[in-house]
């Protein structure tokens, strides 16, 4: 799964199936004051791979699920726009990219506050002040990230390594040719994989996980190595600079050829 803006009501989730992610956040009411809370939302969702804040989604939080749409009066829905907008503006550093939408639902409105993923480096919340605080979007929690975590979300080459493979739709990422240099003489060699790693072991870990399913292995490949992603037709291609024979592999058991 990846991170999908809601843009219509057609997209917004539908009641009783879906839940709280790494991508979704959940809020019956929002006050529209601007806030360091709208600000840490926003930044948590920035320096991991992107998400959705819907404000008028109420969370049953014993079952975990989304319980029902609670629509805004839209006067209300618009002053809450503006408080995340100025929010972000007054509070975030570096400013994240956001894209708000208010979306009609019910004779009402739900606010949905798209954030897509920083690369530059981590996005900064300012608490009072001029201290700032680092939060981070993990499973369907915020936490906060400590000095010695913070230079690893500077390596903005990483970043995008990472928010790259994580845009690869996952019926497609095992639709992925890795091409590395060639050392018997002719240009790359080419193998077919599927990714199988999460956006903190890219970031945090310089780790990407490759499944190589026709040799029944694993490649764990550096992401400062990767050079180029990209798509074509359904269809992705990894380029890194490192020979397959410098790569560490490992067995899989059980896994069909």
């Amino acid at each position: 799964m990846s991170f999908q803006p809601i843009r219509s009501t057609d997209d917004l989730p539908p009641s009783l199936s879906s839940h709280e992610s790494l991508f979704l956040d959940f809020k019956s009411q929002q006050d529209p004051a601007p806030s360091f809370e709208m600000a840490k939302d926003v930044a948590a969702f920035a320096n991991a791979q992107g998400g959705t804040i819907l404000v008028g989604a109420v969370e049953d939080r014993e079952r975990k699920h989304l319980a029902r749409y609670n629509p805004l009066p839209e006067p209300l829905a618009a002053k809450i726009v503006h408080g995340y907008e100025q929010s972000v503006r007054d509070r975030c550093r570096p400013t994240p990219i956001l894209e708000i939408k208010i979306l009609s639902r019910d004779g009402g409105a739900v606010v949905a506050v798209n954030v897509w993923p920083f690369p530059g480096q981590p996005v900064g919340a300012r608490y009072e002040k001029e201290a700032f605080m680092f939060p981070l979007r993990s499973g369907a929690e915020t936490v906060y990230l400590q000095p010695d975590q913070l230079p690893m979300l500077t390596l903005p080459t990483i970043r995008r390594v990472a928010i790259l493979l994580d845009s690869i739709p996952t019926t497609q990422r095992d639709q992925i040719t890795l091409l590395t240099p060639n050392p018997a003489g002719s240009r790359f060699a080419a193998r077919r994989v599927q990714f199988s790693s999460s956006l903190e072991e890219v970031v945090m870990r310089n780790t990407v996980l490759f499944l190589d399913l026709k040799h029944r292995s694993t490649i764990c490949v550096p992401a400062s190595a990767i050079d180029h992603i990209w798509g074509n037709d359904g269809k992705w291609f990894v380029s890194m600079s490192m020979h397959l024979d410098q790569l560490i592999s490992g067995v899989l058991v059980g896994t069909p050829t």
